[in-house]
C-alpha cells in the first residue's frame, strides 16, 4: 500500500470548497490542476478552518445551493480572520439560484453549468482581489503604525515644550545671579498681594533689604567675591520665609521681601531676625576680616495705598531712614524712634 503525501506544497495553488459534491470537485479537477489549482474538499467550517491553517488556500469555494451553506460561510468567514488575521478569496458556486444574503452580495459566484474557463477565471479574479485586500490591509497597517509613531512624536514634543515652556517661565522671574525672584515677578506679586489684602482685609508689609557697605567687598575682594556674597545672602533670606512669603533681588545689593498676613509691628520683628542672622553669618569673605550687615527698611500697607510704587516707596524711605542712623539696623515707616531696632 502507498502512503498518501498530505504535506503542502509550495508549489500548488490550494482551494477549498465547501459543502460541495465530489462529483463537482471530480469534474473540476483536471482542467483545476492544469491551470496550478489543487481542489481540497471540506464538509463543514470546521473542516475548511482546519485545511486552510494547513495549506493555507487562495480561494474558497462554497456551494450555496444547499440550504445550510450560506449561514457556514459567514461562520467560516468570522472564525477565519480570528485565527488567520488574513485574507482569504471567495467564488460562490450557484445552481440556479443567485446570493440573497446581504452580507453576501458584491460576491463573484458562478452557476452551474460549471465551466472550466469560468470558474478560473472567477479565481483568477478572486486572487487578484485577495491581492488588493492584502496590500490594503499592509498600507493601514503601517499608516497606524504611523499615525502611532507620530501620535507618540507629538506627546514627547509636547511635554518637551511644556517643560520648556516652565523652564522659560522660570527664567523669566528668576534672577541670574542669585536665584531667587527678580524685581518684574516681585512687583506681580506685590500687586496681587495688595488686591487680596484690600478685597479681605487681612494685612500686608514689605521690607526692603540693603547690603551695607557692599561696594568696598567689590572694591577690596574683586567682583565674584561680591557675587559670591550676594548668592550667600539669597540663600540666607530665603531660608528665613515663611510659606506664601516672597523675597527678589530688587537690584544691585537691594533685596525685598513680601510679607502676606503680617501687621507692622511683626515685620519688625522679622526684619530684625534677618538683621541678625545676617550679622552673625560666616560669608565666604569673612576670613579676609570683611563684615557683611544688612540695613532694613519697613511698610505696612494701609487703606490709602493702592498702587505697590507707593508701598515700596514707604519702605525705601524707612531703609533711607536706617542708613542715615547708622547702618545695620531696621526702621519703619513712618519714623519711630522708639521702633527703631538697633544692633
Amino acid at each position: 500500500m502507498v502512503a498518501v503525501d498530505n504535506t503542502p506544497s509550495l508549489d500548488k495553488a490550494y482551494i477549498v470548497f465547501l459543502d460541495a459534491e465530489q462529483g463537482v470537485i471530480d469534474a473540476l479537477r483536471p482542467a483545476l490542476e492544469k491551470e496550478g489549482y489543487e481542489p481540497l474538499a471540506a464538509a463543514d467550517p470546521e473542516d475548511a478552518l482546519h485545511l486552510c491553517q494547513k495549506y493555507k488556500p487562495r480561494v474558497l469555494l462554497p456551494d450555496i445551493s444547499k440550504p445550510d451553506t450560506s449561514r457556514q460561510l459567514l461562520e467560516f468567514i468570522n472564525k477565519y480572520k480570528k485565527a488567520n488575521g488574513e485574507n482569504i478569496g471567495i467564488v460562490l458556486l450557484a445552481k440556479n439560484n443567485v446570493p440573497e444574503c446581504e452580507e453576501l452580495k458584491g460576491i463573484r459566484y458562478i452557476r452551474e453549468p460549471y465551466l472550466s474557463d469560468d470558474l478560473v477565471c472567477a479565481l483568477r479574479e478572486a486572487e487578484e482581489i485577495v491581492l488588493l485586500k492584502d496590500e490594503r490591509d499592509m498600507f493601514l497597517e503601517q499608516l497606524t503604525e504611523y499615525s502611532r509613531g507620530l501620535e507618540k512624536m507629538v506627546e514627547e514634543q509636547t511635554l518637551e515644550l511644556t517643560i520648556a515652556n516652565k523652564s522659560l517661565k522660570r527664567l523669566s522671574v528668576t534672577d541670574d545671579l542669585t536665584g531667587i525672584y527678580n524685581r518684574r515677578y516681585f512687583f506681580d506679586r506685590l500687586g496681587q498681594e495688595i488686591n487680596q489684602t484690600q478685597r479681605y482685609g487681612h494685612p500686608l508689609s514689605v521690607i526692603i533689604l540693603d547690603l551695607d557697605n557692599f561696594k568696598s567687598v567689590n572694591d577690596c575682594m574683586g567682583h565674584q567675591a561680591g557675587d559670591d556674597v550676594l548668592r550667600e545672602f539669597s540663600t540666607l533670606l530665603k531660608n528665613k520665609l515663611r510659606k506664601g512669603e516672597t523675597a527678589a533681588r530688587y537690584g544691585g545689593e537691594e533685596f525685598a521681601v513680601i510679607l502676606p498676613h503680617v501687621n507692622g509691628s511683626d515685620s519688625l520683628k522679622a526684619a530684625e531676625a534677618v538683621r541678625r542672622t545676617v550679622e552673625s553669618a560666616e560669608f565666604s569673605c569673612s576670613h579676609a576680616g570683611v563684615k557683611i550687615s544688612v540695613s532694613i527698611g519697613v511698610a505696612e500697607l494701609d487703606e490709602s495705598l493702592r498702587d505697590p510704587d507707593e508701598v515700596i516707596a514707604r519702605a525705601d524711605k524707612a531703609l533711607y531712614e536706617a542708613k542715615r542712623q547708622g547702618k545695620n539696623r531696621v526702621s519703619p515707616w513712618p519714623p519711630n524712634k522708639e521702633e527703631n531696632s538697633k544692633p
